[in-house]
């Protein structure tokens, strides 16, 4: 199953990554704030897709982690930063 985490950094969204890991879910997580030189949370979050949306509210842009999650591909256009 695909599934699109938000706040899979948080106390409760991290147990809940790695319940869905244990699962072999299809993950792609969503962060409000994440350093691309933090080595230990990359190293955390290395099997999902990664997505940086900021603060989150109904201006929001889901697009780009929802097609992507789906299919597998980028959607091209405006949309969150995907962390590599």
């Amino acid at each position: 199953m695909n599934i699109l985490l938000t706040g899979a950094n948080g106390f409760v969204g991290y147990a809940l990554y790695h319940e869905l890991r244990i699962r072999q879910n299809k993950l792609s997580c969503v962060f409000r704030r994440f350093s691309e030189d933090d080595e230990e949370l990359k190293a955390q979050f290395n099997d999902c897709d990664r997505y940086l949306v900021g603060d989150i509210n109904r201006n929001t842009r889901w697009g780009y982690c929802l097609k992507r999650n789906r299919s597998g591909g980028a959607s091209g256009g405006h949309g969150p930063y995907r962390l590599s």
